[in-house]
């Protein structure tokens, strides 16, 4: 398929144009993917995010109707998809913060505990 502008491209990919979407996915795939992994910085969560960047397009692109250039709109959507995976990682780490606290104290031993297990590795070590 030879390139084809910014509207006639979306008009087509609206329309449900399948080449002409893997026209727009193959003009814009490493680009926006360079954008995406300078935030986030792992190559696995990069391509994920870009996927979901071309899924969303492609779900709403009967909804769509652009207002910006082509390249600006994809870029808008790779920030909130980089931004909705910085909110995800950080709800992440809090979780894994509150599993700890609520953990930590289930894991220490009692010093009569201490003394039994250091008694059975010290009989194990023997053999």
């Amino acid at each position: 398929m030879k390139h084809l502008g910014d509207i006639e491209l979306w008009n087509r990919i609206q329309a449900g144009d399948r080449n002409a979407f893997s026209e727009l996915v193959n003009s814009y795939s490493e680009i926006l993917f360079q954008f995406v992994h300078r935030r986030v910085s792992c190559v696995e969560e990069s391509e994920n995010i870009l996927q979901e960047i071309f899924v969303y397009v492609w779900n709403q692109r009967q909804k769509i109707t652009l207002e910006l250039p082509l390249y600006r709109y994809l870029f808008k959507i790779a920030k909130i998809k980089v931004i909705e995976w910085i909110v995800n990682e950080q709800r992440k780490i809090v979780r894994a913060e509150i599993l700890l606290t609520r953990f930590q104290g289930t894991f220490l031993l009692s010093k009569s505990e201490e003394d039994f297990l250091t008694k059975e590795l010290a009989v194990l070590s023997i053999f």
